[in-house]
């Protein structure tokens, strides 16, 4: 009968095999299509049948890449290299939307699991950081435009699940790299800043931002012309980004970053919104790292005349056992009156259930919102492949009439 330590051994000598033997061919693969980042998770899983130890995960980069191999890399970037006491993935050519990821094995996190790791980067290179689990792709750590020049600690919480670690560094430019070292998953809770699920405007220093966040068929502008219109918002107090879908026949997603469980404790999420035509659907739903998917809040369709005057407020209770992303997504519809926005995404916990109510009371979901709207983001362990727009496009429609973003109608405070 085979023992433990034979099995790891054979374990460690497939992944030297895939180390040593095999990077030559990794790289050729490309870290996006036409449209955006690969978000289908099978993509980066491949159909590897064997999940190690999540110790495994672990890796200083002192002497190699360990367990580590590199997945892919974009004709105008360079691969991960190891290079001193870290893991260095230089520029190359100066085009922006250029990658290259650097994967851990299948790792299979069977507890509550504290993830640790240092890096720098040098605008415009940036890190970002995934974890792609046999159902969905989660974003852990996103873009964030800031000079690391030293080593800086992200910690994070991981809960049970099975998927492999995905280090992400977009490098425009040979003299800007971006750094990784002291990668460590450890049982058990832990204590540190990371990223928090917070308040996204969809805009930092007065230019769009997607917060990091996931999008696909959404886009993010301050001026939008509305289909079939005479009509404007007239209450606006400020004037900002939001995220949009007009007229939309393909169904879209904006996803966040990874929330952690709400524990004892309720989530809340607030945002604006407009909903606007007769077949205009906004359903909002949080997908677990397990692949489970519960619609929380489903907005009916507005059909009154001043539908595109005032951006209304929704709240909706939030609680997970486990990590957990948020999910808005809008219901295909072909009316070409339909136009539905979001803005002012916050998120909190709150102490009682008490605190947060659903509002408004009536977007209860609907049956056929929880059986037949499934997420866009689980792919199963299929090669199907979906697209992210990395990049923000600013779309203005032909018609007449604009509407704009406004934040003075709720409690939620701007940047």
């Amino acid at each position: 009968m085979a023992t433990y330590d034979d099995v790891s051994r054979c374990q460690w000598l497939f992944l030297v095999y895939l180390i040593v033997d095999v990077p030559g061919a990794l790289p050729q693969r490309p870290c996006r299509d036409s449209n955006g980042f690969i978000e289908a998770s099978s993509y980066f899983l491949e159909n590897h049948p064997t999940a190690y130890p999540m110790q495994y995960g672990d890796c200083s980069f002192g002497q190699s890449l360990c367990n580590y191999t590199q997945f892919c890399t974009d004709q105008d970037a360079e691969s991960w290299r190891q290079n001193g006491d870290h893991a260095e993935c230089p520029g190359k050519t100066g085009r922006y939307e250029s990658f290259s990821v650097l994967v851990s094995p299948l790792l299979d996190i069977s507890h509550v699991t504290c993830l640790t790791f240092e890096y720098t980067q040098e605008p415009p290179g940036q890190l970002s950081v995934y974890l792609a689990t046999t159902t969905s792709l989660f974003i852990i750590m996103p873009e964030e435009v800031r000079q690391k020049q030293g080593f800086v600690n992200f910690t994070t919480v991981l809960s049970s699940t099975t998927g492999k670690l995905m280090f992400r560094a977009r490098t425009p430019d040979v003299n800007h790299s971006v750094q990784l070292r002291a990668v460590k998953l450890q049982q058990g809770s832990c204590t540190g800043s990371g990223f928090v699920l917070t308040t996204c405007l969809f805009e930092r220093d007065y230019l769009p931002s997607s917060c990091g966040w996931s999008m696909n068929n959404w886009n993010i502008t301050a001026q939008l012309s509305a289909p079939e219109s005479t009509e404007s918002i007239s209450d606006a107090a400020s004037i900002g980004y939001f995220a949009y879908v007009i007229h939309p026949i393909r169904k879209g997603t904006l996803t966040t970053i990874m929330a952690q469980p709400t524990g004892n404790q309720t989530g809340c999420l607030e945002f604006s919104y407009i909903l606007c035509g007769p077949d205009s659907r906004l359903l909002v739903s949080i997908e677990t790292l397990d692949g489970n998917r519960r619609v929380l809040w489903s907005g009916p369709p507005n059909t009154s005349t001043d539908c595109l005057k005032t951006w209304k407020l929704a709240q909706v209770p939030v609680s997970s056992t486990a990590a957990f992303a948020i999910i808005f997504e809008n219901v295909p519809a072909y009316s070409t009156s339909i136009v539905i926005t979001v803005d002012s995404v916050r998120y909190m916990l709150q102490p009682s259930p008490l605190d947060c109510q659903l509002e408004p009371q009536h977007a209860q979901p609907r049956d056929n919102d929880i059986t037949s709207s499934p997420s866009s983001l689980t792919q199963g362990l299929s090669r199907s492949i979906s697209s992210v727009s990395v990049s923000l496009v600013y779309n203005q429609e032909t018609a007449s009439t604009l509407f704009q973003s406004t934040i003075g109608h709720t409690s939620i405070d701007r940047k």
